[in-house]
């Protein structure tokens, strides 16, 4: 399977090395699409907006994913708001869809409680959209990590090298504001994951945005809700065994066209089935 990963607007290589070298071990081609500023392109996240951020999204995954073939994309955090552009715009080029932690489920209300946690040094410069936001170390613990309890040894490089990683105020602006397609696609299998100490969404505010999508039960929608904080899942493998299975039942649904079925999944290791 050919997967492509559309990665966070803070971080670093190092964060998603684990992902990409489990997705690999099982046969997978997998790459990271660049992003501005991010993953391998050098160019200034200066000034970047979420359409620009869409725009090299869709030239790289149209060379990467030739008319005729397909892929399977994972969208993690601002990804996850790219990835749903994508297959919304490339429907018969998609296999299937992972989106993580993404922004875009809570809406408005989860975004501002997120801006009032850290709006004493972000909030203006997000509000007029221009320079970028660069998360400090604290906030930066507390925001995508969950907690001080997690500076350790093995991790404090990760994410002092996470705080350095500048996003765009006006890639959040657009967010914030709703600047997303609504989603026409019904026959592409999602998996929608959220951590538990996420601080954009929880399970209501995501059913919310699956009913409004489109994305829900009928059309082979499921819920995954994984124990954990927001960056501090994606070296974990309950996440790693879960976008195993999402891509699994992508493969069966896609070939045996079997009815949809709607699932949650309340640990990596129990599937339960929607009522």
């Amino acid at each position: 399977m050919n997967i492509i990963i559309f990665g966070p607007a803070w971080g670093t290589y190092a964060l998603l090395e684990l992902l990409v070298r489990f997705l690999r071990t099982l046969g997978h081609t997998v790459s990271i699409a660049p992003m501005c500023g991010h993953y391998g392109d050098h160019g200034s996240v200066q000034g970047a907006s979420l359409q620009s951020y869409i725009q090299q999204a869709e030239e790289y995954f149209q060379k990467a994913v030739p008319s005729g073939q397909k892929a399977f994309l994972i969208g993690i955090s601002l990804g996850s708001v790219i990835s749903h552009h994508i297959a919304n715009a490339f429907p018969q080029r998609v296999q299937g869809v992972v989106m993580y932690g993404s922004p875009m489920l809570g809406g408005l209300p989860k975004i501002m409680t997120v801006l009032r946690i850290i709006c004493n040094r972000y909030y203006w410069p997000i509000l007029r959209g221009k320079g970028s936001v660069s998360l400090t170390l604290t906030d930066c613990v507390y925001f995508l990590f969950g907690g001080i309890d997690l500076l350790d040894e093995s991790n404090a490089l990760l994410i002092d090298e996470t705080a350095k990683q500048p996003e765009s105020a006006g890639v959040l602006k657009d967010i914030m504001f709703g600047r997303i397609k609504p989603n026409g696609v019904s026959e592409i299998p999602y998996t929608v994951i959220y951590p538990s100490a996420e601080k954009f969404n929880d399970k209501e505010a995501t059913r919310h945005f699956a009913r409004k999508q489109g994305i829900r039960k009928g059309n082979f929608a499921e819920f995954v809700l994984l124990q954990g904080s927001h960056f501090g899942l994606l070296g974990h493998a309950s996440l790693f065994f879960a976008v195993k299975q999402a891509i699994v039942r992508s493969q069966v649904r896609s070939e045996a066209r079997e009815n949809p079925v709607g699932y949650f999944i309340d640990s990596p290791y129990q599937i339960q089935t929607t009522a």
